[in-house]
């Protein structure tokens, strides 16, 4: 007799998949509805920087706003790009052409900036253009925000850091005059209703109890990647041993399993300014503000403000990728002891 599993449709658990509903973010996707609604009457849009915690939603609702528009205007045209992987104006120019031609295999041929933004805007006559720049602190230079601005072309900035555009050059601040959203952490009720959601979607029927899923809630920290992860991992983990109901031994394996993949993901998308302080605490050993603040000066040829390092410790600190001692001026950071092993 062939079992019939528990997972019924696993891509719902993958943490690219875009839900039909956006939960918990009535009141940011209505603001995100305001400042792209002038595009609608052909004027330009409010320009956004939307800033908060790694799976508080900012890049779903982002994918989710620009496929709604797709369906409702096709004279408006929103581009996805992540800086992550498209971290130069070339690479950021490309992405933006390409989402206009695909046929042509524009990515094949070789165009300076100048060029592609000629092509760009020959298609912004016939259609509005805005884009959306994920991990935006991920970009080399701000030269490509100061080229789309000056075009005239809406921007969405999202990044996990709300101090991200502190050092932009006051002439593209200016020119952006960007508003700006928190995203904050879900609170336990919306990670819930988000779980529930998901979990209707992948599995059969009864076998995921729901006590299980309060579990992953609670355990998410706020972040919705996480409560996922937990789901998919506990479900995989009682597929492999040939259960029809995920139970408790599946979800403490997968909160174990959850909590180190976190933690090594956190270090490995260090990059820049966080990615330098991280590795002069990791060459130190254990140091105080001031003596990071003095080797970062070292590494990168330039000095950190020291908002700026604090604001980059706590975020290590949040992310568990480093540990503290101490408290006020005798405080110390180190890397946490789980990422050496």
């Amino acid at each position: 007799m062939i079992m019939r599993g528990i997972i019924k449709k696993l891509e719902v658990l993958d943490e690219n998949y875009l839900p039909e509903k956006i939960i918990g973010r009535k009141k940011e996707l209505k603001a995100i509805a305001l400042n792209i609604k002038p595009l609608f009457y052909g004027q330009p849009m409010i320009n956004m920087f939307l800033h908060g915690p790694t799976g508080t939603g900012k890049t779903s609702i982002m994918r989710f706003v620009i496929e709604k528009i797709s369906e409702e205007d096709d004279k408006i045209k929103g581009v996805y790009v992540n800086c992550w992987m498209m971290d130069t104006t070339y690479a950021v120019l490309m992405k933006i052409a390409e989402a206009f031609d695909t046929a042509m295999g524009l990515a094949k041929l070789k165009r300076s900036n100048a060029e592609l933004l000629e092509y760009i805007s020959s298609k912004a006559k016939r259609k509005k253009i805005f884009i959306v720049l994920d991990e935006v602190d991920k970009l080399k230079n701000d030269e490509v925000l100061y080229l789309l601005s000056r075009e005239g072309y809406g921007i969405v900035m999202i990044s996990n850091y709300n101090i991200a555009l502190d050092k932009l050059d006051n002439r593209i601040r200016s020119s952006l005059s960007y508003e700006e959203i928190e995203f904050k952490p879900y609170d336990y009720d919306e990670m819930l209703a988000i779980l529930k959601a998901r979990a209707e979607h992948a599995f059969y029927e009864g076998s995921f109890p729901e006590v299980y899923i309060k579990v992953a809630a609670k355990n998410a920290g706020g972040d919705a990647r996480v409560g996922i992860a937990i789901l998919k991992n506990a479900a995989l983990h009682a597929e492999r041993n040939n259960k029809e109901k995920v139970d408790r031994e599946d979800v403490l394996y997968a909160l174990k399993v959850v909590k180190g993949v976190k933690l090594k993901e956190q270090a490995e998308s260090l990059k820049g300014k966080v990615k330098i302080i991280a590795d002069i605490i990791k060459e130190l050993g254990e140091a105080d503000a001031s003596l990071i603040a003095s080797k970062y000066e070292e590494h990168a040829g330039e000095k950190i403000h020291e908002r700026t390092l604090r604001y980059y410790l706590q975020e290590l600190e949040k992310k568990g990728v480093i540990k503290t001692k101490g408290i006020k001026r005798w405080k110390t950071y180190f890397i946490n002891e789980e990422l050496l092993d």
